[in-house]
């Protein structure tokens, strides 16, 4: 199973824990900045990173897109991949 979240935001936002998630889910995540940029994305506690740390999407330019891929076990998100700022 398959899950993609995709937005563009005007402000900083969390992304929640995800909820009834099925062992071997894979969570897709499209993150495009406005026009503005410098947008940042927070996340909820079941998100787990390489290396142990998030990305960071403050100071990136207007209108970029940043994709996640995360599997998750029924509990946490254990990501995948990053592809950041990509113009």
């Amino acid at each position: 199973m398959t899950l993609l979240a995709t937005s563009a935001v005007g402000a900083t936002r969390q992304l929640a824990n995800p909820s009834n998630a099925l062992a071997g889910t894979v969570i897709i995540v499209k993150f495009t900045q406005d026009a503005t940029g410098n947008r940042g994305l927070t996340f909820g506690t079941a998100y787990k990173f390489a290396g142990g740390t998030a990305p960071v999407f403050t100071g990136q330019a207007g209108n970029a897109v940043n994709i996640l891929t995360f599997w998750c076990d029924g509990t946490t998100a254990f990501e995948m991949s990053r592809s950041l700022a990509i113009a």
